[in-house]
């Protein structure tokens, strides 16, 4: 089971639809997948799956209560199955979701309050949840987490959670700072709570218009130096919009959108990273070649 955290302490930079996507691309490939929810504005839950928000309350059976310890029930009981897929080789996949709730607002405080290994609480719940599944030869390939946009204790949760983390970032003047604080503090944590060091699969250019104003172009060419692959691009499209109308990901929503590609690549790259997947089915893949086209097609 690869636990993989898409992680920008920046709001809007599509890690909702990064996590969506990349789901929806491993249900494709048959994989059985686990998308967390952890942000508690939701839209991983509600807007891009369509799905009912956990209720809220001290006794209710949630993440929140699960991760402040007050939910003593089955950790698997929190999930809740979105999706199967056939696969073209006949495997079947699953999708699921530990969907938000309303009062994940306040766990920062909670966990902040709690001092024994508040930094843990996530992987515990995660792992209680395969051991669940294990007894039932069920368990999950991919844990996906959807982080909040802030350096938090649910981004630390997710973190010390996670074997490798996905950042979507904008081609912006603010993204390199971030990227420097985002990559400072995973070192940070990986020293506080000695921990093997986590990767990082790379850098997923989203959310940004076609064609690419100058500075927009400055910052792609900073991305390209940097040593940092960069595995998928997602320009602003409407597709995105329409899949999420319906709950379904892009990829099985439109499989041959070039979003939809794009989502594929980064499949294919946790697969990998999982061992389900021979390297050399990355190393077929076509270069990300449109960020050549981007720095030419550019308006002033």
């Amino acid at each position: 089971m690869l636990i993989t955290a898409a992680i920008n302490q920046k709001g809007g930079v599509g890690k909702s639809a990064l996590v969506a996507g990349t789901a929806g691309a491993l249900l494709a490939r048959g994989r059985r997948v686990l998308a967390v929810d952890l942000d508690p504005q939701g839209h991983l839950t509600t807007v891009a799956l369509k799905l009912d928000e956990a209720k809220s309350g001290d006794q209710a059976a949630n993440m929140f209560n699960a991760l402040r310890g007050a939910y003593k029930g089955r950790p698997s009981k929190l999930t809740i199955r979105h999706s199967v897929h056939t696969a073209p080789d006949g495997s079947v996949g699953a999708l699921d979701v530990l969907p938000t709730s309303f009062d994940m607002f306040f766990l920062d405080r909670e966990l902040y309050a709690r001092t024994s290994q508040m930094e843990n609480r996530l992987n515990w719940l995660i792992q209680g949840i395969a051991d669940d599944l294990a007894s039932q030869d069920a368990a999950y390939d991919h844990v996906l987490i959807d982080c909040p946009p802030a350096l938090n204790i649910l981004t630390e949760n997710a973190l010390v959670a996670a074997d490798g983390v996905l950042i979507p970032i904008q081609p912006e003047l603010s993204s390199i700072r971030a990227l420097r604080l985002l990559l400072a503090q995973l070192r940070a944590i990986e020293e506080r709570n000695r921990l093997d060091q986590r990767t990082i699969y790379g850098l997923v250019p989203s959310v940004y218009r076609r064609p690419l104003a100058g500075i927009n172009v400055a910052m792609f060419k900073k991305f390209e130096a940097m040593p940092l692959d960069i595995l998928a691009l997602f320009p602003s499209a409407t597709i995105v919009q329409q899949a999420w109308a319906t709950g379904t990901p892009v990829p099985l929503f439109q499989p041959e959108s070039p979003s939809a590609q794009n989502y594929h690549r980064l499949a294919i790259r946790l697969d990998v990273a999982a061992g389900l997947s021979p390297a050399s089915e990355w190393d077929a893949l076509p270069p990300v070649s449109e960020l050549t086209k981007v720095t030419e097609d550019t308006t002033a």
